[in-house]
């Protein structure tokens, strides 16, 4: 007779697996890390599962599964479009927050599954999806389809932005606060909040570098901005790990010699992709302050700006929120730290144009930057219906949701 998989020892691994995932990323984990946490020896461990491509798929539909099922139950509870879809953002912000191994499982991470799991996977989100879809439409009958999916999909960038912040706040605090802005950024009319207050100063402010001066001095070889922009598209497609230097060579159309002639490794180009994206943020963050005559009128360019990056610079961006980790850790340190000066020139705006403190501040500035990263291309929509969406969202997410 043959011996079948132990459910209870797959729940283990899964279990395992996901923790070890969500903590260090897919692709530094082994399956020998797998089997040390459960216990497991190696022959044990691919009984179970042929390759770690075969757990990742697991850990993809059990947590699908749970989203499903949520669905489901919260369906079966409320009768009314706009009820069901509270109901759901409640829920997904509370499992984000309580159970944060649920960021892995987001359309966005389906790059680091197996072709034929991410396919059946990204079917599954959208039929689900489209209860969501189906709800807000009931809720705003004036909404299109293609609007609606579109904004359901964007608002998940707000809890999601859990995996680039871990806020030192109260649970509750911070579920009512998350739950808030999405629901601000769904529901509510434009009705911002404006008045004159006090002047903004940039938090990383150099006075030598104006957005000119560091603009020009970015001027790259045609070549050399060949091969970023092509690694770039091909590391937000595939994903860093899943590209190698000659399929950036013949994206480009240069041999890979010529492209070691620009960069010395892979980990070089991506540094300097991560590089790019966080200069790009720095000019567009440093012209809006310019530009401004308040802190409203500072967070409306902010907002504008970021937006005109996620159209343009759509793949250099998405890279740098998603690949930092596969750099090396000098490299790291330096992303991460240019990152958090531009998230506190966003937190510094909030607070006062609400009248906040820096905490609560901070965390709306990174959920409202997953709300614009969401700015992905849609067949029925342009990217002017896009960012238009984005735009009004965002600023009702900020202004209009619910006091910190």
């Amino acid at each position: 007779m043959t011996r079948g998989r132990s459910p209870d020892r797959v729940d283990q691994i899964v279990a395992a697996a996901l923790g070890l995932f969500s903590q260090h990323g897919y692709h530094a984990v082994s399956m020998n890390d797998i089997g040390r946490a459960v216990g497991l020896d190696r022959s044990s461990l691919y009984f179970h599962f042929p390759s770690k491509d075969a757990v990742l798929a697991e850990v993809g539909r059990t947590l699908l599964n749970s989203y499903t099922e949520l669905l489901g139950d919260i369906k079966s509870r409320h009768s009314t479009g706009e009820a069901r879809l509270v109901a759901f953002l409640e829920e997904s912000v509370r499992m984000c927050i309580q159970q944060r191994h649920y960021l892995i499982a987001t359309p966005a991470d389906l790059v680091h599954y197996p072709p034929e799991v991410a396919r059946e996977l990204r079917h599954e989100w959208d039929a689900t999806g489209k209860l969501n879809v189906d709800a807000l439409i009931e809720a705003n009958p004036a909404l299109t389809a293609a609007e609606a999916h579109f904004m359901v999909t964007a608002v998940g960038g707000i809890p999601t932005s859990l995996v680039n912040h871990s806020p030192r706040m109260a649970r509750q605090r911070l579920i009512d606060l998350l739950v808030g802005m999405s629901k601000a950024a769904l529901f509510l009319e434009p009705a911002p909040r404006k008045g004159q207050v006090s002047n903004v100063q940039l938090a990383h402010a150099d006075p030598t570098r104006t957005p000119e001066s560091r603009k020009f001095s970015r001027s790259l070889s045609s070549s050399r901005e060949r091969v970023l922009r092509a690694a770039a598209r091909l590391f937000r497609r595939n994903g860093y790990e899943g590209v190698g230097v000659e399929a950036v060579a013949q994206a480009c159309g240069v041999t890979a010699n010529a492209l070691y002639s620009h960069f010395e490794s892979k980990d070089a180009l991506l540094s300097a992709i991560l590089t790019r994206a966080s200069d790009l943020i720095m000019i567009t963050t440093e012209r809006a302050f310019a530009e401004a005559s308040d802190a409203h009128d500072a967070l409306t360019r902010l907002i504008d700006g970021y937006l005109q990056l996620t159209v343009h610079d759509k793949d250099i961006l998405t890279v740098y929120w998603m690949q930092v980790r596969a750099v090396s850790r000098d490299s790291q340190l330096l992303i991460m730290r240019e990152r958090r000066a531009f998230v506190r020139d966003w937190e510094s705006v909030i607070s006062d144009v609400r009248g906040i403190e820096s905490l609560p501040a901070r965390t709306m500035a990174y959920a409202v930057l997953g709300l614009l990263n969401a700015n992905h291309s849609s067949r029925e929509l342009s990217a002017e219906d896009r960012s238009a969406i984005l735009r009004s969202m965002a600023l009702n997410s900020i202004l209009n949701s619910p006091s910190a």
